[in-house]
């Protein structure tokens, strides 16, 4: 298993490169986006997480990026919302709105008003793929994220999904063009560990004392295994 001095250097490395020495931000400051979740499905949720990320300014991706990419994730209908609050991105079926990011007062009546998204036990497929069409000037690129489920929750899961999809995006690991496969196992092994472009280390959950590795985003050049879904950033 990988080390703890390892899985902390890693915690280190991205809070330097937020910008963000000394600790994240507080949950009153900072920048915050917000998923309203009528129902859970992993590919569309995939879909308008990395929809939303790709439709951010610099400014935006600049000031949640410096925020760790904070989420909350509440429970609602979000054709139920378009009067009262205009959301920056809507899956194809309405099931997801996304809203923000933005400075986490702004945000407050939309929390206010829903409940956060349940819990719940953890129900995912093996594998979701998903596919980015390529621009005119992109080329080629596959990549492999596994995330380990072991001891996660619905709404655990959502946090650490989002948050990988979103940075990897953001920091150009995934880009117009890719494929990605998204699979799910238990736990990460070491030989995931050493080969990743990308890590997401937080606090482990049956020991907050501990840190461990929940997602691993690897480069894999090529998949072969038929696309469950599409993806088209614009």
């Amino acid at each position: 298993m990988a080390t703890q001095e390892h899985l902390a250097a890693v915690v280190h490395e991205r809070l330097t490169r937020a910008g963000a020495h000394a600790a994240t931000p507080g949950p009153g400051t900072g920048h915050l986006a917000v998923a309203v979740l009528r129902r859970f499905d992993v590919a569309t949720f995939a879909d308008s997480a990395l929809r939303f990320a790709a439709s951010l300014g610099e400014e935006e991706r600049a000031g949640w990026l410096a925020a760790l990419t904070r989420t909350a994730f509440l429970a609602g209908n979000p054709a139920n919302l378009r009067e009262r609050f205009r959301p920056g991105h809507v899956a194809a079926d309405e099931s997801v709105a996304w809203y923000g990011p933005a400075p986490s007062p702004r945000l407050t009546g939309l929390r206010r008003l829903l409940k956060t998204f349940p819990a719940g036990p953890l129900r995912v497929p093996a594998r979701v793929t998903v596919r980015i069409p390529a621009h005119a000037q992109a080329g080629p690129h596959s990549c492999r994220l596994l995330l380990a489920t072991a001891g996660l929750t619905t709404a655990g899961y959502l946090i650490h999904l989002n948050h990988t999809l979103a940075e990897a995006l953001l920091q150009g690991l995934l880009r117009p063009g890719s494929t990605l496969a998204i699979d799910h196992v238990p736990d990460l092994a070491d030989a995931d560990l050493r080969t990743a472009a990308m890590l997401r280390v937080h606090r482990d959950t049956t020991d907050p004392g501990r840190l461990r590795a929940y997602a691993c985003l690897s480069p894999t050049g090529r998949l072969r295994d038929t696309l469950d879904s599409r993806i088209s950033i614009r």
